[in-house]
């Protein structure tokens, strides 16, 4: 008798929280997965930062776009962890906008770097885009949203 009552909470927890997701909860876990690896991966950068960027411009540059873009993803990322499963589009937009802002920062590094040095740095520009695209695509699915998308 006692397993089922628990049995039933936890169903029953899990429902609830299943429901609290929003619509069309795919999509929104989905992209609840792209914040937390932005997240990581830009605090993981900012903690061991790359040392292969150089630039034209000094090493100051150089040091300020390392610090810059890893700090959007990871600001970006953690905002949207926090505000996406919920449905408040209008916060996840300030995520998307500093994650954009960082993936423009480092797609110039990337460029940067290919001309200073030389070699290829197609696959880190091919990754790159594909960010900014799927951003995009997000910014798109909330753009006339608030709180609810049914209702836009």
């Amino acid at each position: 008798m006692n397993e089922d009552i628990i049995a039933s909470t936890r169903t029953n927890s899990i429902v609830r929280l299943w429901h609290f997701i929003k619509e069309p909860r795919n999509i929104t876990i989905t992209f609840w997965i792209f914040y937390a690896a932005l997240t990581i991966g830009g605090t993981w950068t900012l903690i061991h930062p790359p040392q292969s960027i150089s630039t034209y411009f000094g090493d100051t540059v150089a040091t300020i776009a390392v610090i810059t873009w890893p700090t959007l993803w990871a600001t970006g990322g953690a905002i949207g962890l926090l505000v996406t499963l919920q449905g408040w589009w209008w916060a996840e937009r300030i995520a998307l906008v500093l994650i954009a802002g960082g993936a423009f920062i480092y797609y110039g590094s990337i460029i940067e770097a290919a001309l200073a040095g030389g070699g290829s740095r197609s696959a880190m520009l091919t990754a790159v885009s594909a960010l900014f695209f799927l951003v995009v695509v997000r910014f798109m699915l909330i753009s006339r949203a608030d709180f609810n998308p049914e209702k836009a």
